[in-house]
């Protein structure tokens, strides 16, 4: 617990992060964590388990705590992180908890920053499946409700979470992932002249890749110069 008089931590989960292939969502919270200057990393704690120790890597200046089960799968993950968050904020006195993709411990006391990226699309357009549709029927809603704050990773996000509220009046702030990463190209001595538009992603339907191309077509009838895709 956090001694009266004093301010507690930011506590970070990353415990849905913590898988040992290469993801999107791990590789976001790892740019979160370094975008920290270093001299305000000592006043946030992340949570991970045994097996996701990687997510500090390589970055330093944060304070740890781990929880010592490896979990085997993605439905022991949800359950340790149901469990694991609520005490850990309850220990260390965190005065938010940060949730860096989708599902938050929906039991934790803190108030909660939930960072919503495509969950809520995928389950729109019924492409889930199985034990994640299952799960993210039962927690997604109460996620919602259990935020005091929501980051949507672009307005396109934010528009399909307002038609899931029911009233919440959710508070939403639109962060896109490449926020700042023109101005550190820039200040690594690169520019934004020339070139063409590149679309960078893994490929899922959510992600209307065919909807870029024809978009893209219709670009070249109105402006036949404009730069190669």
């Amino acid at each position: 617990m956090t001694p009266a008089g004093t301010r507690g931590p930011i506590l970070v989960d990353a415990i849905p992060v913590d898988v040992e292939a290469s993801v999107g969502v791990q590789r976001y919270l790892r740019e979160v964590l370094r975008a920290v200057p270093i001299d305000r990393r000592g006043d946030i704690v992340v949570l991970s388990t045994r097996k996701g120790r990687p997510v500090l890597n390589g970055i330093l200046g944060y304070r740890r705590s781990e929880v010592p089960r490896r979990p085997s799968g993605p439905a022991e993950r949800v359950l340790i992180q149901q469990a694991a968050v609520p005490v850990a904020a309850a220990r260390t006195g965190a005065r938010v908890v940060f949730e860096p993709v989708d599902y938050a411990a929906i039991a934790t006391r803190a108030p909660i920053v939930t960072c919503v990226h495509s969950s809520h699309i995928n389950a729109l357009a019924g492409s889930l499946g199985g034990l994640h549709q299952r799960y993210h029927d039962v927690l997604f809603p109460r996620t919602l409700r259990a935020s005091r704050r929501i980051v949507a990773i672009s307005h396109y996000a934010a528009a399909q979470l307002r038609r899931l509220d029911d009233g919440q009046d959710l508070v939403i702030d639109v962060i896109h992932h490449g926020a700042g990463l023109v101005d550190h190209a820039l200040a690594q001595g690169g520019s934004t002249g020339g070139g063409g538009l590149l679309s960078v992603g893994t490929h899922y339907d959510h992600k209307e890749g065919r909807s870029l191309i024809q978009a893209y077509a219709h670009l070249l009838d109105r402006w036949p110069d404009a730069p190669s895709l």
